[in-house]
């Protein structure tokens, strides 16, 4: 009788020995499946870190930036009956109405420049402060509003009965180019719209001319430029281009003079949207 319980004792403490046993192997087995899957997906993410990592430097090797080229130009504006369309000279060639200045943009980057667009205009804030520079009323500057909705920016000069010009110019008016692609190191152009000329020019006017020598003004107008990249992201910037001025030579008795100025972009950084992977 003693004999079977004890038996009976021993085997209920093996069981609780292998249930206890069982457990605890349970349990390692759980833990390290937890850091199997722990480090594996660490492992995942750092994968997945160098992929974008690795995608990134080769979006960064193939990143093309498009930059406008600076220009020295000269305008005479001695002997002209409208002075607004004197013309302007580069290296000897003469550009006007007929004949528009070309602008030159540079892929300065390393990779293609794809689908590249281009718009041209003026801000509102700049031909409004044209029409307050102008407190002589040489070009008669004014901004209206039509029936219409339209805003438009007049501009005029002349004789009344002799060779008068006037101009409407919409201030929403914006000019569009486009070129399929672009080389790295490549430079291409496009033409200067005559408007933009016409006001720069009377706006160059304006900063020269002896009443206003006290006073900073800098003609401007605006290039936004928007294209991609071979891995299809996009890339945007704005570059504001600039008269500077120098060498100006005025003649006091018609109170008209000739200049030598300098057309700069001022480039600034792209503004880049990554395409997800």
């Amino acid at each position: 009788m003693i004999s079977l319980l004890t038996d009976f004792l021993d085997s209920a403490m093996l069981s609780n020995v292998l249930d206890n046993l069982v457990s605890i192997f349970t349990i390692i087995g759980v833990v390290i499946a937890v850091i199997t899957v722990k480090i594996a997906n660490d492992n995942l993410k750092a994968v997945i870190n160098q992929l974008k990592e690795m995608k990134l430097q080769r979006t960064h090797s193939q990143e093309p930036d498009i930059f406008v080229e600076s220009m020295n130009l000269m305008i005479d504006y001695n002997d002209q009956d409208i002075l607004f369309l004197a013309p302007w000279y580069y290296d000897h060639e003469e550009y006007d109405k007929g004949n528009l200045l070309p602008i030159s943009i540079t892929n300065i980057g390393n990779g293609v420049a794809k689908y590249v667009s281009i718009s041209v205009n003026f801000e509102r804030d700049f031909l409004y402060q044209l029409v307050e520079f102008d407190h002589d009323k040489v070009f008669n500057l004014r901004a209206l509003e039509t029936d219409y909705g339209l805003e438009l920016f007049q501009y005029e000069y002349g004789e009344k009965y002799f060779k008068k010009s006037m101009h409407n110019y919409d201030i929403d008016n914006t000019y569009f180019h486009s070129f399929n692609y672009i080389k790295p190191q490549e430079t291409v152009t496009f033409k200067l719209n005559e408007n933009i000329m016409n006001i720069m020019s009377l706006g160059l006017y304006l900063t020269c001319n002896l009443y206003n020598k006290d006073k900073e003004f800098f003609p401007r107008f605006k290039i936004k430029l928007s294209y991609y990249d071979s891995f299809n992201n996009k890339y945007s910037k704005d570059i504001d281009v600039y008269i500077g001025t120098n060498n100006v030579q005025h003649n006091l008795e018609t109170k008209k003079f000739s200049v030598n100025f300098e057309l700069n972009g001022l480039n600034r950084l792209p503004v880049k949207e990554f395409t997800e992977a």
